[in-house]
């Protein structure tokens, strides 16, 4: 169920507002159904149930996919010219408001990324920006067992640069987070 409150809040507490703002908040959940579709969900869960002190970090990874999957939509209201003048900058400040890092400072705590469930606001850009950037055209959904879904437009494969999980299994198919910038810079 979606909180239609949370408008509110994100224009009068985190300063983010417009239609494009708004948007962004959908497609972000849209992107969670896609996740749902595709199985990418529960393999988060199961991976979750196997390794709790992993919680966090695969709950980032799974938010930043959806926060791609999110601008891969942006994309495709570009392609449709649909999008009016200030609208991506919308939606890249709404991204932007919503970081844990940002919401951290704002409760006066310092920012702790290991307490991170969504990602910072770097971070949470970034995705958005990947897919609206990088997204392909005509994309299409296909369910873990191959099949192409009727009537879904996107496709959560390298193609739409929205794998935040790629990478991320371990010998057996368990899914892990895969390593930070900093951990990839000390290798």
């Amino acid at each position: 169920m979606f909180d239609l409150g949370f408008y509110d809040e994100l224009k009068t507490r985190f300063g983010a507002s417009g239609d494009f703002a708004q948007a962004y908040v959908i497609a972000h959940e849209i992107g969670h159904h896609i996740q749902n579709l595709t199985g990418i969900e529960q393999r988060v869960r199961r991976a979750v149930e196997r390794s709790p002190g992993q919680g966090n970090a695969l709950s980032v990874r799974q938010e930043l996919q959806a926060d791609c999957y999110a601008g891969v939509w942006g994309h495709s209201t570009g392609q449709r010219n649909i999008l009016e003048k200030g609208d991506v900058e919308s939606g890249l400040n709404a991204a932007a408001a919503i970081g844990d890092d940002r919401i951290q400072r704002m409760a006066g705590r310092s920012v702790h990324p290991e307490q991170f469930t969504h990602g910072s606001s770097a971070q949470r850009v970034e995705w958005f920006r990947r897919g609206l950037e990088k997204a392909p055209s005509p994309p299409v959904i296909r369910s873990q067992h191959g099949e192409a879904a009727r009537d879904v437009r996107l496709k959560p494969d390298a193609t739409t640069n929205c794998r935040t999980l790629r990478n991320a299994r371990r010998p057996g198919g368990r899914l892990q987070p895969a390593p930070s910038r900093e951990d990839r810079s000390r290798s």
